[in-house]
Parts: structure tokens; C-alpha cells; sequence
């Protein structure tokens, strides 16, 4: 791109940035984004993950929720079209020129997937910001399939070309469109509405707080049942 390029990138993205985020410039926000990063903000003192509980704060790095975190997330929560088209169209974005607008894409995923890597604070939520991320990549993985699967099976046929291309990016929504409609009959909060998708008591950290005991992590239900046992033996 050139030293004026980047200089220029750079420049039209902070630009951008004040332009469409002008709270950016209250003292107020300074504040609070001061709090958050110090972790006076942050509630959720455990997590689970893969079957075992982890402190989660920012501070605590390797030593906190795994960095394969929003990796495993990334395998288990995207639909399994998109994934596949992920991994088609992520060699290719590497490897070929498909404009300068690829380094935007590199410097976002570097910008959010170094930090968040490392942190040992992970929420899911906080994946909604590299999503994007996934589906553009997901989307020149289909772009380039279709377009080869075209020129394979029917060559200089347009209208079976449109057909096949417009058949196949509609069976690409179809999947993430019955997972949608899987929650259809359920009402509440987010909480609520995994719980209930899911078949479960819970959804949502609250399950996992947790304390520590002989220099182990145990879910608090264990303090309190002993609590409990404690209590029963006093009052029989």
C-alpha cells in the first residue's frame, strides 16, 4: 500500500471513528471505560469452559479463562455452511490480491483477536465485534465456490448459472433460518430464551459463581450446601 496509504488509512479511520462515536470526547466516558478496565465493573467473577471453572478477570492473562476461548467459539456457534465456507475463503484472502480493502480486514481481526486472545476475561458477547470478521471471509470462500462449481457445471449457460447461484445462497440462509425458528415459541430475556432452547435450568453465569476451597475452584452451590449441612446440625 505505500507509507501515504497507511498514513491515509489510519487517518480517514480515526476520523471516522470520532465522527460516528462522538461520546468518545466526554470526560464521562473516559471514566467509566477507566472503571471497566480496572475491572470495578466486572461482576462475573468465574466461568465455565469445556467442563472446568476459570477466574474470569482481564488482569489474570494466560491464568484465566483458556485463549482457545473464542476459538472453540468460533467451531460450536457458527452454522456449519458458513464455517465450511470460512475455511475456503481464509487461504484465499491470505494468499490473492483482492484489493487493499483485505488489510482493513487484517488489521481489524489483529486488533481484536490479539488482545482478547490473551486476556484471561472472556464474554461471548464480546465475539459480536469479530463476527463480521467471519462472514466476509465466509463470503469470498462462497463467492469463489460458486463461481468455480458454475464454470464447472454449466460454462456459458447464464441463466442455469443465476439458477444454481441464487439456489445455493438461499440454502446458505436456510440453515441459520431454522435455528432461528428452533426459539420461535419461546419469549423472555436472552437468559431465559437459551434456557428454555437449550432444555435447561439456567443460561447465563450466574450458574458458575464460585468459590475457593483448599486452593481450588468449586461452584458456590458447594459453599452453600455445606452451609446448609452446618446449619442443620446446629438446629437438630
Amino acid at each position: 500500500m505505500g507509507k501515504r496509504r497507511w498514513l491515509r488509512f489510519f487517518v480517514i479511520m480515526g476520523i471516522s471513528l470520532i465522527v460516528l462515536n462522538p461520546t468518545l470526547l466526554l470526560p464521562d466516558t473516559w471514566r467509566e471505560m477507566l472503571k471497566f478496565s480496572s475491572e470495578n465493573r466486572i461482576g462475573h467473577d468465574s466461568y465455565e469452559y469445556l467442563g472446568a471453572l476459570y477466574p474470569n478477570k482481564m488482569t489474570a492473562w494466560l491464568a484465566g479463562v483458556p485463549w482457545t476461548f473464542y476459538y472453540v467459539f468460533i467451531a460450536v456457534k457458527t452454522t456449519l455452511p458458513v464455517l465450511l465456507f470460512f475455511l475456503v475463503g481464509l487461504p484465499l484472502v491470505v494468499k490473492r490480491r483482492f484489493g487493499d480493502g483485505r488489510f482493513f480486514l487484517f488489521f481489524w481481526a489483529f486488533m481484536w483477536f490479539m488482545p482478547f486472545t490473551l486476556l484471561g476475561g472472556k464474554f461471548t458477547r464480546y465475539f459480536t465485534l469479530a463476527e463480521p470478521i467471519i462472514l466476509i471471509v465466509a463470503a469470498v470462500g462462497f463467492f469463489v465456490f460458486s463461481k468455480w462449481a458454475t464454470n464447472r457445471l454449466f460454462r456459458e449457460n447464464t441463466v442455469a448459472t443465476v439458477s444454481f447461484q441464487t439456489i445455493l445462497f438461499f440454502a446458505l440462509l436456510f440453515v441459520p433460518m431454522l435455528n432461528s425458528l428452533a426459539s420461535g415459541p419461546h419469549q423472555g430475556s436472552i437468559h431465559r430464551v437459551g434456557a428454555l432452547v437449550q432444555g435447561a435450568e439456567a443460561c447465563n453465569g450466574w450458574t458458575f459463581w464460585h468459590t475457593s476451597s483448599n486452593g481450588r475452584l468449586a461452584p458456590i452451590d458447594t459453599l452453600r450446601a455445606d452451609v446448609r449441612a452446618q446449619v442443620d446440625k446446629l438446629s437438630a
